[in-house]
């Protein structure tokens, strides 16, 4: 298994244990993703469906793309990916955002989609 690959599970993993602070207790950022399209909140439902898209489109393998296309569409989808959060960040009080749980699991998604890009067209590279 390539290193680019591993990070790329890793930081898909790392997304998924991102946990968003309720009232009471913490809930996964991916069930809010989810549940968050039958809100009635016309933003949080376009970084709901931008999150999800670029989620699934992390998943499928981009080998048959350019080298330079690839870039802008993981940059792109990293963008896709953190704009949820910002907009949860904006909107909402900071004391729900200070937790382990958020802040670790969002540091090492940050690190890990990061290295694996940087990995990735290190890889690509000596392919070519």
């Amino acid at each position: 298994m390539k290193t680019s690959n591993i990070f790329k599970l890793l930081s898909i993993f790392s997304y998924c244990l991102i946990m968003i602070q309720g009232s009471i207790i913490g809930v996964p950022l991916i069930f809010v993703l989810f549940v968050s399209q039958f809100e009635p909140s016309n933003f949080n439902i376009i970084t709901a469906i931008f999150a999800l898209v670029g989620l699934c489109t992390i998943m499928i393998n981009s080998n048959f793309l350019k080298n330079r296309t690839v870039s802008y569409l993981q940059v792109l989808i990293f963008f896709f990916l953190i704009s949820p959060l910002i907009y949860r960040i904006i909107n909402f009080e900071m004391k729900f955002f200070t937790n382990a749980y958020f802040i670790l699991p969002l540091i090492s998604f940050t690190t890990f989609y990061i290295l694996f890009m940087f990995y990735y067209h290190l890889e690509r590279k000596t392919t070519i």
